[in-house]
């Protein structure tokens, strides 16, 4: 299903301007370049806009947020959205603090972002317009269909790609709803998995521009079965969490085609059914 998306990957090694944290920019880099992309990772507004002027797309992520950073991204995306360049949006912890939310509210309404990636609670933080969180990773409690039914308000306010990941990933363009349920319960334990999948995002929709959903869904089926493969590999050799963070990038760099579509778990969903578990 994902093939020509892989393929495009392959074909172009799309660059991707990284605006992103210090505690898992290394990551982020080293996951990109495993899928077939070429990452950059600038952060000083004095040559944000020109970095992204020379590469495809741009990725977007609000850990450790500080005003320099927050000025890079946004000269970074007005170039972006001024020469139609595919922006991720990752609003890590935005509900932990009126300045990232108040951050990611001024980049959604002001420039055009292709793809909101975060967790229920920051999701919900975006919806709702106001903190709610205890933290990056903080769960939020509620009905499923209340959440789905945001994602889509969501989605169809900044015309943007929602996905939501956890237990259960979703993923919607407004109308359409993906439901995903790759992965491996070591990822909860190794910090950045969500930036390293947002930087994934970037790499596949960039090489797919014109197909932004579909390249989602294959960015959040590769990093969760790239979890599973890993996960099964690190249990079998009785490895830990530093084991697990190295084989989930090595199973991302020998994804391919036969691989993902003999591995993901993958359902388009009606609302009346489709679920919704925030991690």
């Amino acid at each position: 299903m994902f093939g020509s998306v892989l393929q495009k990957i392959r074909e172009s090694r799309p660059l991707v301007h990284a605006i992103t944290n210090y505690v898992t920019i290394n990551d982020c880099a080293n996951i990109m370049l495993a899928a077939g992309g070429s990452p950059i990772m600038a952060d000083a507004p004095q040559e944000s806009a020109q970095i992204t002027a020379a590469c495809d797309g741009l990725v977007l992520n609000l850990g450790m947020l500080n005003d320099s950073k927050k000025e890079a991204m946004r000269t970074s995306a007005a170039v972006a959205a001024e020469c139609g360049k595919p922006v991720i949006l990752d609003p890590v912890g935005v509900g932990a603090s009126p300045y990232r939310l108040e951050t990611a509210a001024e980049l959604l309404n002001s420039m055009a972002v292709s793809v909101i990636r975060g967790n229920a609670s920051e999701i919900s933080a975006l919806a709702r317009g106001h903190a709610q969180s205890r933290g990056v990773d903080a769960v939020l409690q509620g009905e499923p269909q209340t959440q789905l039914r945001r994602m889509k308000e969501l989605s169809r306010k900044y015309s943007a790609i929602v996905v939501q990941t956890g237990e259960t990933d979703l993923l919607t363009d407004g109308e359409t709803v993906y439901e995903i349920h790759n992965g491996d319960p070591m990822m909860k334990l190794v910090t950045g998995s969500g930036c390293m999948l947002s930087a994934l995002t970037g790499v596949c929709c960039t090489a797919d521009p014109e197909h932004l959903l579909e390249a989602c869904a294959c960015a959040v089926c590769m990093m969760g079965l790239a979890g599973e493969l890993s996960g099964a590999e690190t249990a079998a050799r009785g490895g830990g969490t530093a084991s697990f963070r190295v084989g989930l990038i090595d199973w991302v760099s020998k994804m391919n085609e036969e691989i993902l579509n003999g591995g993901m778990k993958l359902e388009m969903r009606s609302d009346d059914d489709a679920a919704v578990c925030g991690n």
